[in-house]
């Protein structure tokens, strides 16, 4: 079970921190071999884990009082970040490959609003604490 005391925020912020630079050498591997074509969506790919998983980890560590009150808000969010990471990568990989694709335009709606969804999770938890009826 996934609670929030019970997170261990340093550990998740680390993870999320290797995923960001995993992410950048990909990126960087991608268009090296790439023969000379960039993608801004491919270089912007670490910038997902890293602003919106790590950073708010580093957040809930140090401010514990912060952390969500339901693991639901945690839930959503970290899968609207994959979700705009994943989108950020099909569509970085689709623009070097020199085509396009309709599918790519799915991954942003969708990121946000699972972002939206986590925080609206997360405030209406963070309500309910503080009213006491959690």
């Amino acid at each position: 079970m996934f609670t929030s005391e019970r997170t261990d925020w340093k550990k998740a912020f680390g993870r999320w921190i290797r995923i960001a630079v995993f992410c950048a050498f990909f990126s960087s591997v991608y268009e090296y071999f790439s023969h000379g074509v960039y993608s801004r969506s491919m270089i912007s790919l670490f910038l997902y884990p890293l602003l919106l998983c790590a950073l708010p980890c580093m957040i809930f560590q140090k401010n514990p009082g912060r952390a969500p009150a339901d693991p639901a808000a945690w839930n959503l969010w970290t899968s609207g970040a994959v979700t705009l990471l994943f989108g950020s990568l099909v569509k970085g990989v689709v623009e070097i490959y020199g085509t396009t694709t309709p599918f790519s335009a799915i991954y942003p709606v969708l990121g946000i609003l699972l972002l939206f969804a986590g925080a609206v999770v997360y405030f209406a938890a963070a309500r309910r604490k503080e009213n006491g009826t959690v």
